[in-house]
């Protein structure tokens, strides 16, 4: 139970950042980009540092919020950030689905959990 919780949760995390950044602003609920705005450390932000920190940097140090997400957006995309950012989602939730079956209750128990990860890895708000 401990792995599907903590896989669940760090899928959760992650499908919400990239929500953040790439959500549908209708469907997510509130301004896309506000991690980004907020200079807000995030595994995607800690991954384009490494990638290219001047880049970051001056992201960081840009006032025009709007022009900021974009820059984000942009580089994320052209230096892999947010496909690492799936992947990396769609392996934590596989692990909890893994675990899931290493469970032993029966199968009509483990739907009810495999609905649950399933809702958190498809929401979009």
């Amino acid at each position: 139970l401990y792995a599907i919780g903590l896989n669940t949760g760090m899928g959760f995390q992650m499908h919400d950042d990239l929500l953040d950044l790439y959500g549908d602003p209708l469907k997510f609920g509130k301004r896309i980009g506000g991690d980004i705005i907020e200079n807000k450390k995030t595994w995607m932000m800690l991954d384009a540092l490494e990638q290219d920190p001047t880049a970051v940097e001056q992201l960081i140090n840009e006032k025009d919020e709007d022009l900021k997400v974009k820059k984000a957006q942009e580089l994320f995309e052209k230096i892999g950030v947010k496909t690492r950012a799936e992947e990396l989602a769609d392996a934590y939730f596989q692990k909890a689905f893994d675990a899931v079956g290493a469970l032993s209750i029966s199968l009509d128990k483990k739907q009810i959990l495999i609905a649950f990860i399933n809702q958190i890895k498809g929401r979009e708000s």
